[in-house]
């Protein structure tokens, strides 16, 4: 990639303040970052590079990056400039991480009160070499989940935990910043949300995404009555999808959970560090939460389902009830305790978190049909656009080949379920 070479890794660490002196790169290898499916927005490298420190001596050392950049074609890097989404992922780490992590400093509250993110060293949110770059987690015993199956139940509890960390110092950002929570003034870059877009309009026209669902469903014998039921939905309530996933999107419950969004928190935005516990078993001991390019001004609520919807398989959902009340609802306030919120639990009470999640679940059956395809496909589904442009009908053509091959079965299992869900809950 043109962009890395010697002179733009000097740029990069000294930017980073790992070292009080200028450095000088000695030399570098980079390789590919991701595979197919694991990443969307962005092209992704690692860089494992080797320095000496200026004023230090001879000593060699060695920096293992993980880069983030702009996409190769024209019609996928327009995409991804109307998303906003390095604009965005960089005002998460110029802004409002440092803000996130002042407050707890500010009010006293521990360390462990800071949101899961990884250390950004440097960020760029636009022109033509905008890039990310942060430390390679995969070398520090972190793990991506499967997307395919979906996260494991200690992988789901300890995402739960982690967003809720993450919400709770929203909050209480919201709240101090008062009305200029819903105004430009302090957040510019992360106001508006990322799918108010011609990209998304187009995307979603004429609701094809959401009717290959439909009749890819209605092939599976016994499963017509759902399909039916999902039909009228599509028919009476959710005509235009782009405008169905704002609106729900922007279902907001009760104002003193104004926070922001992660906005895409599916299994590979996550990654996961095992280790033993007590009595010497593997468990997941970790979790960093990736991927900013989605944050937004927004209630916690679609995160929630937007996972479930996404990552959890059916088993796993069928205990949404329990893994919220269990994990997510008691950190939330634990952290917001730490963070002197005024919010109490006594003010709202689980009850009151679960009525409110239940009246957006809608946003869990658009997500399963607007992202599983995306998510569950097999790599040799996916468009090779490390070296091609990926234009809007590349991703209708794509989730539409993928309802048709080998993935769907898997995929229409699971959506079958959230389908028939909405149904029995009265969403559709």
């Amino acid at each position: 990639m043109a962009i890395i070479d010697k002179l733009w890794l000097k740029k990069v660490i000294n930017h980073s303040k790992l070292h009080e002196g200028e450095v000088n790169v000695c030399h570098y290898v980079v390789s590919k970052g991701l595979s197919k499916g694991e990443n969307y927005a962005s092209l992704t490298y690692r860089c494992a590079v080797v320095y000496q420190v200026q004023n230090e001596g001879q000593e060699e050392r060695r920096l293992d990056l993980f880069i983030k950049t702009l996409p190769f074609g024209e019609q996928h890097k327009a995409a991804m400039e109307e998303f906003g989404a390095f604009v965005r992922e960089a005002a998460f780490y110029q802004e409002l991480l440092p803000d996130m992590r002042k407050n707890v400093d500010d009010v006293g509250a521990p360390k462990w009160c800071y949101p899961d993110a990884p250390i950004c060293v440097f960020s760029q949110k636009d022109g033509p070499d905008a890039t990310i770059v942060m430390l390679d987690l995969s070398l520090l015993g972190y793990r991506v989940g499967d997307r395919q199956n979906g996260v494991t139940e200690d992988e789901a509890r300890i995402a739960l935990r982690s967003l809720a960390k993450f919400h709770a110092n929203g909050i209480e950002i919201a709240r101090k910043l008062g009305s200029d929570y819903n105004s430009s003034a302090k957040y510019p870059d992360i106001l508006k949300p990322p799918f108010d877009s011609n990209v998304m309009r187009d995307f979603m026209k004429g609701n094809l995404v959401f009717r290959h669902m439909e009749n890819s469903l209605r092939k599976i014998p016994g499963h017509e009555a759902k399909a039916d039921r999902l039909k009228k939905y599509l028919d009476n309530t959710c005509v235009d999808g782009a405008e169905r996933l704002l609106l729900m999107r922007q279902f907001k419950g009760n104002p003193a959970l104004n926070t922001y969004q992660l906005g895409d928190c599916w299994v590979n935005n996550m990654m996961f560090r095992d280790g033993d516990d007590e009595k010497g078993n593997k468990r997941v001991r970790g979790i960093r939460q990736l991927d900013f390019q989605l944050v937004q001004a927004g209630s916690l609520f679609p995160d929630l389902h937007y996972f479930f919807g996404s990552s959890t398989n059916i088993e796993l959902r069928r205990k949404t009830k329990t893994l919220l009340k269990e994990e997510y609802y008691p950190v939330l306030f634990q952290v917001l305790s730490e963070l002197k919120a005024p919010l109490k639990p006594t003010d709202y009470t689980f009850d009151d978190f679960w009525k409110e999640f239940q009246a957006g679940k809608e946003f869990t059956l658009l997500t399963g049909m607007f992202v599983l395809p995306i998510i569950m496909a097999r790599k040799d589904d996916i468009p090779d656009y490390q070296e091609n442009d990926l234009a809007i009908e590349d991703f209708q053509s794509m989730t539409e080949g993928v309802m048709a091959g080998e993935s769907s079965h898997k995929i229409l299992e699971r959506f079958a379920d959230i389908v028939q869900e909405m149904i029995d809950d009265g969403v559709i």
